[in-house]
């Protein structure tokens, strides 16, 4: 069996790299600690 789970950072017109990365790493640890097969958006 395979499951995914994704955690995505949506940006605005000035990325700043490192909050995105925090904001998608964020995302990703949500997505781990809610269930199988599910994306989270910040």
């Amino acid at each position: 069996m395979v499951t995914t789970r994704l955690g995505v950072a949506i940006t605005d017109a000035h990325p700043d790299d490192e909050r995105i990365i925090q904001r998608s790493d964020a995302a990703l640890y949500a997505a781990k600690n809610t269930r199988r097969n599910c994306v989270v958006l910040t």
